[in-house]
């Protein structure tokens, strides 16, 4: 196993020091990267004016870790974590395309979410 995990079901208002938070009780962390959005005020099912939008995160993170032994703990452990009532969906996170290099987006890889 790689020592990165892919994080699905996150609330909107989740932040990466969010994240970090709550697994840093596994091991240490390399990195977390938690994207971002413009949505919607809350509510509303029509695009709001700029004003009225607020940034969330896109509902998936990925999180480094140190060590592979770490990010199994990570995974074991928070598979199914119930998180502002919203339960997560964890993990091992994958290079997309499978041959050892990751596409890149804007000079950041590109991770899919590989079920076990």
């Amino acid at each position: 196993m790689d020592s990165r995990i892919h994080i699905t079901n996150l609330d909107p208002s989740i932040t990466q020091e969010h994240i970090h938070d709550l697994f840093i009780t596994f091991g240490p962390i390399a990195e977390v990267e938690l994207p971002t959005a413009v949505v919607a005020k809350k509510g509303s099912s029509a695009p709001a004016p700029t004003g009225e939008r607020k940034v969330g995160n896109k509902g998936w993170a990925d999180v480094q870790f140190e060590s592979e032994g770490d990010a199994e703990a990570a995974l074991d452990n928070m598979e199914g974590f119930e998180l502002l009532g919203r339960v997560l969906r964890v993990r091992k996170a994958v290079k997309a395309g499978g041959n050892g290099s990751a596409p890149s987006v804007g000079n950041r890889a590109v991770w899919d979410q590989v079920e076990q």
